[in-house]
């Protein structure tokens, strides 16, 4: 009779450990499952994560961003052609234009102010990364130079979310990558401008403006280079100057 107890006791006992080990390997098997999907619909996001880590892109900080106030050029400004383009420019800079050792660089220079303009191109090397971009663009906008760059000024490290969807980390990753090779500077601000029929973008870092210009058909483009070393630093003839940009028929 004890044997006959001591045996039930014993199945009852591994019985128990048996249903204690099925249900160990059950909640295994199961967070295996759940951190696998986790991992699986998250894979972009820490992929991006472990990216950011390796390249320090944590630093990547917005630069400040304007619509560029409405300027027209002040009374007595001459128009200047430059190949396609026609700019206007205070008279003491548009009568003061000299020669580079670059063909493709035309250079205005008078006192403390001065304007290095590239010659107007129709040959547009960004257009496949514009069509790749305008692709990603949460907007679902066709991208000029100045639309992604200033998309490129604006984003931050800090602007990645968990709960972005695979489109918007695209989108996200890109503008990030570049801002890295097309940013000038983290430091200053940028003004931008967008016509019916001219697109602009200016980063503005100390005694200096770099403006990338594209028409909106996206068939020329150029970029111009304003210094001004003046005490005031007064923007006011550098946005004129900007806002005034035509291109010609032939």
């Amino acid at each position: 009779m004890a044997h006959s107890d001591n045996e039930s006791q014993r199945r009852r006992w591994w019985r128990g450990r048996h249903g204690s080990l099925q249900l160990r390997v059950i909640a295994v098997a199961a967070g295996i499952a759940i951190v696998s999907f986790v991992a699986w619909h998250y894979r972009y996001h820490l992929l991006w994560k472990y990216e950011l880590s390796r390249n320090s892109f944590q630093e990547i900080r917005a630069i400040p961003g304007h619509s560029m106030p409405l300027m027209r050029p002040a009374e007595g400004w001459e128009q200047c052609r430059v190949g396609r383009m026609q700019i206007s420019l205070p008279p003491e800079l548009a009568n003061s234009f000299t020669h580079t050792s670059d063909a493709s660089l035309v250079t205005f220079e008078y006192g403390p102010r001065a304007v290095v303009l590239a010659l107007p191109t129709d040959e547009n090397i960004y257009r496949e990364l514009l069509q790749s971009a305008s692709q990603l663009c949460p907007q679902q906008q066709r991208l000029t130079w100045p639309r992604l760059r200033r998309a490129c000024y604006q984003v931050s490290s800090e602007d990645f979310r968990w709960s972005m969807t695979p489109e918007e980390l695209r989108w996200h990753r890109l503008c990030i990558t570049m801002s890295r090779a097309f940013r000038l500077s983290s430091e200053g601000d940028t003004e931008s401008f967008f016509r019916s029929d001219l697109h602009g973008f200016v980063h503005f870092v100390g005694d200096r403006g770099v403006f990338d210009w594209h028409t909106a058909d996206g068939k020329w483009s150029g970029y111009i280079h304003f210094i001004d070393r003046s005490e005031d630093k007064d923007r006011t003839w550098i946005r004129a100057a900007c806002q005034s940009i035509r291109i010609l028929d032939d």
